[in-house]
């Protein structure tokens, strides 16, 4: 009734694994993207590019970091940092204290204004982020999320 196929057991070759992760990652990008189209959608309203909505984020997720973490966290250079953050607290969306103890470098906190918009942001997009994941169950995302977390300390 069935043909029982032959199960390759072979050992996949360190160009075959290597080709198959460029493909995983030209895969990857092209989720990225489609999800930075997503979030693009919902923040030019509020006047923000996706790196000053990235930055945002992570201040408000852990208020008091300083620009150096900030670099760190996010995983561009300073000078994209101090830039971003510049260009935050002219729209009073955060503010930057200077590190007294070292005399170097600044800590970051949201305002009230940046708090508001983020969560408003939020509130806009994440019933399509949970329609776009509800086909993915509780186990699979936290599978992927440990994957992709070991990547990006493997990078970083």
């Amino acid at each position: 009734m069935f043909e029982k196929k032959e199960i390759d057991r072979r050992k996949i070759t360190r160009s075959e694994q290597v080709e198959y992760y460029k493909s995983w990652m030209r895969f990857s990008f092209k989720l990225v993207h489609r999800f930075s189209d997503f979030w693009k959608d919902i923040i030019v309203e509020y006047d923000l590019n996706q790196t000053e909505f990235l930055m945002l984020g992570v201040v408000v997720d852990h208020p008091g970091l300083s620009q150096q973490d900030i670099v760190k966290f996010v995983g561009v250079d300073k000078s994209i940092v101090s830039r971003t953050l510049k260009r935050l607290e002219k729209k009073d969306m955060v503010t930057r204290r200077p590190n007294a103890e070292y005399n170097h470098g600044h800590f970051c906190e949201t305002t009230e204004y940046g708090k508001k918009v983020f969560h408003e942001i939020h509130a806009k997009g994440d019933p399509l982020i949970e329609k776009r994941f509800s086909l993915v169950g509780g186990d699979e995302l936290k599978s992927a999320s440990e994957i992709l977390m070991r990547l990006w300390e493997d990078i970083y």
